[in-house]
């Protein structure tokens, strides 16, 4: 009898610890400082897989706003990225629809889906031109509001925000 518990145990033993690594590896895989983990009271989004990397030595911890500050890089291009704690009643889409109103007569966002949720990417415009000239979005996902800024000049499509907001990962 005791001979037939033996590889039951033994994949027990084995499930358990793949289990806790598999844990330990989520818990650190944001790259979050220990210093900084005891200051963040929200759960951390950042980009995981496909061709984004967290920059490990970029993350800041703004105390007077609460604000996480990190950065990504992606095909050569840095991207900056900051969270908070999703603000009571907040709606994404309300807010985003009355700064475009007020910045850009209304046609300055659009709405995606992601996997995380909905996105609002929103575009800038020089004042002479007309022109594009930056671009950001915004996610409320599980208590955390992240904005994300793009480098000065660069737009990226439908497709490329559509594969950044689904290399999402949460954490803490």
């Amino acid at each position: 009898m005791a001979k037939a518990w033996r590889p039951l145990s033994l994949l027990t033993i084995v499930a358990l610890i793949g289990l806790g690594g598999l844990l330990a590896a989520n818990s650190s895989a944001t790259g979050l400082p220990d210093e900084l983990k005891a200051k963040v009271d929200f759960k951390v989004i950042y980009p995981t897989g496909g061709n984004f990397q967290l920059l490990a030595d970029s993350y800041h911890y703004l105390d007077q706003t609460k604000t996480l500050v990190f950065k990504a890089l992606t095909n050569g291009q840095t991207v900056n990225l900051s969270e908070q704690a999703t603000p009571p009643f907040f709606d994404l889409e309300s807010v985003v629809a009355s700064a475009s109103q007020t910045l850009t007569e209304g046609k300055g966002y659009r709405l995606i889906e992601s996997k995380l949720g909905q996105a609002a990417i929103t575009n800038f415009y020089s004042e002479k031109s007309l022109t594009k000239i930056g671009q950001s979005a915004i996610l409320n996902s599980n208590g955390t509001l992240l904005t994300v800024q793009l480098p000065t000049g660069i737009q990226w499509g439908q497709a490329e925000w559509e594969n950044f907001f689904n290399h999402l990962a949460v954490g803490k």
